[in-house]
């Protein structure tokens, strides 16, 4: 009789043992999750800005150089057209005061032209100069993003001391099998543990799944 109530009493036991390991398992799987889906979040964020700013800063300084080579070739068309109309011929047989008035005039497109062409590239240079703010703004909001490296390091130490006090937990069980294998001893090291990591938990986010799969 006392024996089939040993029996039971381990039967017990154990039942109570594989679901305080069972449920363990899951918490420690779903906390890993958690930080796996934080680290890709992380990691898109990171990489969608800097493709942003990428994609951003290379067409406006394309602009930018496309404004410099446009105007350039049309100052130096003007350039030209101005000083071929002017020939040698025509040097001779027009007034010297008529041939400079026609040098002013073309001379005066040439510096219009580039003052539209500066203009225009003042204009480009502004807009990539609030990039350059923009991509200051990315690299703090970066820096920022990074330095959830810590909170990552806390979260993986967490786990790591999780499954440290399951370890000692199982250590005591087995040093006196005999005597403790009985399920007061095996609830009343289930709730020691559940207190132990809970305590060890800082994070709202780790407190919340841990109630999860405990409470």
């Amino acid at each position: 009789m006392v024996e089939i109530k040993e029996q039971k009493e381990r039967r017990m036991a154990s039942r109570e043992l594989m679901s305080l390991l069972t449920q363990y398992t899951q918490m420690l799987e779903l906390q890993l999750d958690a930080v796996r889906k934080h680290m890709d979040t992380t990691t898109g964020e990171l990489m969608e800005g800097i493709r942003e700013i990428n994609e951003s800063h290379g067409l406006n300084k394309s602009k930018a150089e496309a404004v410099l080579v446009k105007n350039s070739s049309e100052m130096n068309k003007e350039k030209k057209d101005t000083f071929t109309e002017v020939s040698s011929k025509d040097i001779e047989k027009a007034e010297h005061v008529q041939l400079k008035k026609e040098i002013a005039q073309g001379a005066g497109g040439i510096s219009q032209n580039m003052k539209d062409a500066g203009g225009q590239f003042k204009s480009h240079m502004s807009s990539m100069k609030q990039l350059d703010a923009k991509l200051q703004n990315l690299l703090m909001t970066m820096m920022g993003t990074l330095s959830t490296d810590d909170v990552v390091g806390q979260r993986l130490e967490h786990i790591s001391s999780a499954i440290k006090i399951l370890n000692k937990g199982l250590v005591g069980l087995v040093s006196g099998f005999d005597d403790k294998f009985k399920l007061e001893y095996i609830k009343k090291m289930t709730g020691s543990l559940e207190t132990k990591v809970y305590k060890s938990y800082t994070m709202e986010v780790e407190k919340k799944i841990f109630s999860k799969v405990f409470r």
